[in-house]
C-alpha cells in the first residue's frame, strides 16, 4: 500500500509539472508601449509598463497582448504592423494609434481589439478599414 501511495504522489507531481509547462506556453505575455514611437519596431514594446524590462524581441505572432499606454501616440512610419497574435491589442484611455500611408495596422481574425473610452485609433490611409484593423475577431470600442 505504501508503494502505491508513493507512486501516486510521483505521478501527481509529474502531471503538475507537465500541465504547468504547457499552460505557461499558452498564456499570452503582455507588452506595453514605451513611448510615442512606431509600433512595428519590436524594441518599442516592453513587458513592464514602466519600460524597465527587456524589450520585445519576438515576431508579432503567437499568444501576446499589446497595450498602448495613456499618453503614448504610436504611428506607423516604417511599414505595416501585422499582428497575427491570438491576443488583444488595447488602446488605453489617452493612448493613440495612427495608421499612416507608410504602414497599415493589420490584425488577423484571431486577434482582438479593445479601444478604451478616451483611446483613439486614426486610420490615415486608403486601405479598407474592415480588411485591416477591424479584421479582428472582437473589436470593442
Amino acid at each position: 500500500m505504501h508503494f502505491l501511495a508513493k507512486k501516486s504522489k510521483v505521478l501527481l507531481i509529474i502531471f503538475w509539472l507537465i500541465t504547468g509547462v504547457i499552460s505557461n506556453r499558452l498564456i499570452a505575455q503582455t507588452y506595453y508601449s514605451i513611448g510615442s514611437n512606431d509600433p512595428a519596431i519590436n524594441s518599442n514594446w516592453n513587458p513592464l509598463a514602466d519600460g524597465s524590462g527587456t524589450p520585445y524581441t519576438g515576431s508579432f505572432n503567437g499568444a501576446a497582448n499589446f497595450i498602448i499606454q495613456n499618453g503614448h501616440t504610436l504611428t506607423t512610419t516604417s511599414g505595416d504592423w501585422v499582428l497575427t497574435t491570438t491576443g488583444t491589442l488595447t488602446i488605453q484611455s489617452g493612448g493613440v494609434l495612427i495608421a499612416t500611408a507608410a504602414g497599415i495596422v493589420d490584425l488577423t481574425s484571431a486577434s482582438n481589439l479593445l479601444i478604451e473610452s478616451g483611446g483613439l485609433y486614426r486610420h490615415a490611409n486608403s486601405i479598407d478599414i474592415s480588411s485591416s484593423i477591424f479584421n479582428a475577431t472582437t473589436a470593442t470600442c
